[in-house]
C-alpha cells in the first residue's frame, strides 16, 4: 500500500483500490467496476485492460488538480462523497482529471513521482 498526502486529503493507494479521505473526514472508497463504460475508458487512456491501475491511478489525480489549483478538497470527490457541491463543476473536473490521466500515462509521468519544482508560485513571480 501506498500513501499519498495532498493538503488535507489523503488517498491510501492499494493493489486495486483506492480510499481517499478528504478533509471533512468523509471517505471515498473507489475500486474497478468492471463495466463496459469503464473498460472502454481504459483502453482509451492507453490502460488496457488493466483496470486496477486505471483506478490506482484516477482519485489521486483528483487530490493532487485539487491541491495544485489551490482548493480545500476536489470537487468531485466532494460529490462522490454526498457533500453539497455543484454538479456541473463535479463533471468539469471529472472531464479534466480524465485528460489530465491520460497525459500521464502517455508520459509515463505522474504528480506523486515528481519531485516540486524550485520555481516560485505564479503569484510570487507578479512581485
Amino acid at each position: 500500500m501506498r500513501t499519498l498526502q495532498f493538503g488535507r486529503t489523503r488517498c491510501l493507494v492499494g493493489p486495486s483500490w483506492v480510499v481517499t479521505t478528504l478533509p471533512s473526514g468523509a471517505e471515498v472508497h473507489a475500486h474497478p467496476q468492471n463495466s463496459e463504460g469503464q473498460r472502454q475508458t481504459a483502453k482509451r487512456l492507453g490502460y488496457g485492460d488493466d483496470l486496477a491501475a486505471m483506478t490506482r491511478d484516477h482519485d489521486p489525480l483528483h487530490a493532487a488538480l485539487a491541491e495544485w489549483l489551490g482548493m480545500k478538497a476536489s470537487t468531485a470527490l466532494r460529490h462522490a462523497a454526498g457533500e453539497p457541491v455543484s454538479k456541473g463543476l463535479a463533471d468539469l473536473e471529472e472531464a479534466a482529471v480524465v485528460a489530465v490521466q491520460a497525459y500521464c500515462r502517455a508520459l509515463g509521468r505522474w504528480p506523486w513521482d515528481v519531485e516540486a519544482p524550485s520555481q516560485p508560485r505564479a503569484a510570487e513571480l507578479r512581485g
